[in-house]
């Protein structure tokens, strides 16, 4: 069994790398979430980019933890949790030990990384041993990515800011997808760039090769926030359909 908290073998890279909910419920056509993010994941390509990413950071002996949701036969998720008008209608998603919780099979974890378990909330922080897997493997540069944008990705994202302050966080725009390009566009262009440097998957590669610089341990005082965009009062980004006002992004 692997380890939850642990030194990996890794060759003196002080980066990881975070891949939130890439599980067959997102990814694959007979998922049953597939048909929300379906657009945006043709659109950003990140089926095919993360998989580089991750080989990216396996390679440069950076860390790669997974951090699935999963959740119990029968159980959905609250109300006021994702699209109370969609997914707390939904009957058995992401069902531990079942084929929809399972990982990808492009992002398949290797005997190196790290799968995050009890994880209670949103971010990949809430429930895990994530804080301290940072903290224990001198972790000072963060990548994150997968789904949602403007929900677990953000989440993930604003609590890494808020344990580390001084840790260099990085969010893959075009390894991530939500349910519409406005949630994404705002997410990654508006919200995002306020705690981490949005930038794409090839980039992502190209830094993951160069050492990270050690950084001060942070302590952590959580406060209230408000997580999720309101979209209908978000200035709404364009719909042209062209390689991008809302390239930038992606």
């Amino acid at each position: 069994m692997m380890p939850s908290v642990k030194f990996a073998p890794r060759s003196g890279s002080n980066s990881a790398v975070v891949v939130v909910d890439f599980q067959n419920e997102f990814v694959r056509a007979e998922g049953k979430l597939n048909g929300d993010v379906a657009e945006m994941m043709k659109l950003t390509g990140m089926l095919h980019k993360v998989p580089h990413v991750i080989n990216a950071a396996r390679e440069g002996g950076a860390l790669v933890i997974h951090s699935p949701v999963l959740m119990k036969f029968g159980e959905k998720f609250n109300d006021e949790d994702w699209d109370p008008d969609a997914y707390g209608a939904i009957d058995n998603m992401f069902v531990e030990g079942t084929w929809s919780s399972e990982f990808a099979d492009e992002v398949k974890p290797a005997e190196s990384d790290i799968i995050l378990k009890d994880r209670v909330g949103f971010s990949a922080f809430r429930g895990t041993e994530l804080k301290d897997i940072i903290e224990s493997n001198g972790i000072t540069c963060l990548f994150v990515m997968g789904f949602l944008s403007n929900v677990s990705v953000e989440e993930t994202t604003i609590e890494a800011k808020e344990l580390f302050p001084e840790m260099k966080l990085y969010v893959c725009s075009d390894g991530c997808a939500s349910k519409s390009k406005q949630e994404h566009y705002i997410s990654m262009a508006d919200t995002l760039p306020m705690y981490a440097d949005v930038i794409d998957c090839a980039e992502a590669q190209s830094i993951l090769k160069t050492p990270a610089p050690p950084i001060a341990s942070a302590s952590y005082v959580e406060e209230p926030r408000e997580t999720f965009v309101d979209v209908e009062s978000a200035t709404s980004a364009s719909s042209d359909d062209d390689e991008y006002d809302e390239t930038e992004a992606l």
